[in-house]
């Protein structure tokens, strides 16, 4: 008996074809979303400690020297300007315009977009050097990490640390170094582009797939369905058969 490829049986089986599809694609979506999530929350995850690691060096680095400085001369200008590049101390002249400096290009400060501010123990602005974000605000918080947004919505990543008397341990004002988080941002802008343009790429070969899949899937099933009614219609054949042999059979 040929198969009709418009039976109703065989509807029936496109129709549940087409339902694995759906849930061997609906579910790998799941799996491939979540992992892609995990794989940009890692990503973002291992480059925060790394900045933050790289941005706790430097810190520690200008932190010790300004420290000293203050201590034993009680001024800034002793501190080499590769650690406070365009230093401006509040009521003296900058030593360059407060701007990206074009002769530092090897130092790690300007590698890492790096801003340097030197508080009073009250609070007050006493120096600048660094970078000079338009609109960061100045804060003096408790918390020795803090993430700042400048008036052109750039994040800075920002650390704070005590200026503290080499002698007599009196305080002195407060370090805050930050660093601008950009090239950090276009990175992750990146990842992200990069796995939302692959995911409707590896949902059609999915798709298409799990078609494959469910065919093969479905195949047995197709196969027994045509034995079983090959094998009733024979019954059928059969049955029907010796009933008419019997009807034409003489009368004894």
């Amino acid at each position: 008996m040929a198969w009709d490829i418009d039976s109703k049986p065989n509807r029936l089986f496109r129709r549940s074809r087409w339902q694995l599809t759906v849930w061997y694609t609906g579910v790998m979506a799941v799996v491939l979303g979540l992992s892609g999530f995990g794989v940009y929350e890692a990503i973002a995850h291992a480059h925060r400690v790394t900045a933050d690691r790289e941005l706790k060096s430097v810190a520690e680095t200008v932190h010790d020297a300004v420290e000293k400085t203050l201590s034993t001369q009680g001024a800034l200008d002793g501190v080499s300007p590769n650690l406070l590049p365009n230093l401006c101390v509040a009521g003296e002249a900058c030593r360059v315009p407060f701007e990206r400096s074009r002769g530092h290009h090897g130092g790690t400060l300007y590698r890492g977009s790096y801003y340097i501010r030197v508080l009073t123990p009250t609070g007050k602005l006493m120096a600048t050097a660094g970078i000079n974000p338009a609109g960061l605000p100045v804060v003096n918080p408790e918390l020795a990490w803090q993430t700042l947004t400048d008036a052109d919505g750039t994040q800075y990543r920002q650390i704070v640390l005590p200026l503290m008397d080499l002698n007599n341990q009196e305080r002195l004002g407060t370090l805050l170094i930050g660093r601008s988080f950009s090239d950090f941002a276009d990175y992750l802008t990146t990842i992200r582009w990069t796995i939302l343009l692959s995911l409707p790429i590896t949902m059609g070969l999915i798709a298409a797939a799990s078609w494959w899949l469910a065919g093969l899937a479905m195949e047995p099933v197709q196969v027994s369905y045509r034995k079983i009614q090959q094998f009733t219609a024979d019954a059928a054949h059969e049955l029907r058969t010796p009933s008419l042999r019997y009807k034409r059979l003489p009368n004894l």
